[in-house]
């Protein structure tokens, strides 16, 4: 399994778009799999931009994300102005990652978690 980060906090998304591209294609060769974006103090229509240039750019990758105030890349962490954050996986074949959506509420998150059949499951994201 291969994990790296990428980030960019360029004002026009598409060359942030294309600058952490070109960091997560320099450091994974071939096929990602998972790719959770978290992108800050933009419009939510930016937002999609940033998904769709995701998809296009990673067609196998399960996408996961979310728009924040602010993101933390390695040893950085922005909190005025734009951002994103990318954390992209290559897995092995024998790695495997589910996405599941939880709600916010904490007592709906709990109940959710407990529906979860997290029997092999040997890590989890939430």
């Amino acid at each position: 399994m291969n994990w790296v980060s990428a980030h960019s906090t360029h004002e026009n998304y598409e060359l942030a778009w294309n600058e952490v591209r070109a960091q997560i294609q320099h450091e994974i060769a071939g096929d990602v799999h998972f790719l959770l974006l978290l992108v800050s103090a933009h419009s939510p229509r930016t937002w999609e931009s940033i998904a769709q240039y995701a998809t296009s750019s990673f067609p196998r990758a399960r996408l996961a994300g979310g728009a924040t105030r602010g993101t933390i890349a390695s040893l950085e962490a922005f909190e005025k102005g734009a951002s994103i954050v990318a954390l992209a996986a290559q897995f092995d074949g024998e790695s495997r990652l589910d996405v599941h959506h939880l709600p916010p509420e904490k007592s709906a998150m709990r109940r959710q978690l407990q529906t979860i059949d997290w029997s092999g499951v040997h890590g989890a994201m939430v």
